[in-house]
């Protein structure tokens, strides 16, 4: 796992400023105009192609923005994994929880560390599954697969750790990034943050997953 090259290899596209400036306004008009339900499925899908590209190829450079059809497709159908996996989670997460709250024979606070373990296993659950989600969709274009929560675990095997590790170190980088910009530049500096998770998930799935799952079969590069 290479973070420098998932740091750097933005800037060694000859467009990168106007390619980071597009996704950048994307995402300025979604925060502050309120259309984020529009234009992140056009980030969203940016964040696909680019997991896609990096998994085919050593050093992509940036996608471009002029297939704006596919991208916002590509974003939708990543949108609606994310939104499937979020129930899934709940379907499993929220009955244990009332079960713990609704529990008058044991004691408050093992009912609060109760509650407060599970929610943080389906937070982490929620984080690893529509992640490999997306990961699965960005490289496969199989939304059956994608939907599979015991087809993307096995895909991933061993690595969960590592896909904890990167969405950690993208959380901190973000926080970074937000603050960084302070506010009213920051979805500039947010997009370029995404841009290098999808570069790690892209290294993720190059390493690990495609080496181990042979029965996947990546489409064309875009």
């Amino acid at each position: 796992m290479n973070f420098a090259e998932a740091l750097s290899f933005t800037f060694e596209d000859r467009e990168w400023a106007k390619k980071l400036l597009i996704g950048g306004a994307l995402n300025w008009v979604g925060m502050f105009l309120g259309l984020f339900f529009i234009t992140g499925f056009f980030t969203l899908g940016y964040f696909l192609l680019v997991v896609s590209n990096v998994h085919k190829q050593q050093k992509p450079e940036l996608p471009d923005w002029k297939t704006l059809s596919p991208i916002f497709v590509d974003g939708l159908v990543g949108a609606i994994i994310m939104l499937l996996y979020i129930i899934i989670v709940a379907m499993v997460i929220v009955p244990i929880i009332i079960h713990f709250a609704t529990n008058d024979y044991i004691s408050d606070l093992t009912k609060g560390f109760s509650i407060a373990s599970v929610a943080i296993f389906g937070v982490l659950a929620l984080a690893v599954l529509s992640n490999l989600g997306l990961i699965v969709w960005a490289i496969t274009k199989d939304f059956t697969k994608a939907m599979n929560p015991l087809t993307v675990i096995g895909l991933l095997r061993n690595k969960i750790g590592l896909l904890l590790g990167i969405l950690i170190f993208t959380f901190i980088l973000s926080a970074i990034l937000f603050l960084g910009g302070l506010g009213i530049i920051s979805p500039f500096f947010l997009f370029w943050g995404s841009v290098v998770q999808a570069h790690l998930f892209g290294q993720l799935a190059r390493d690990s997953i495609m080496e181990e799952s042979p029965t996947i079969n990546p489409g064309p590069v875009q």
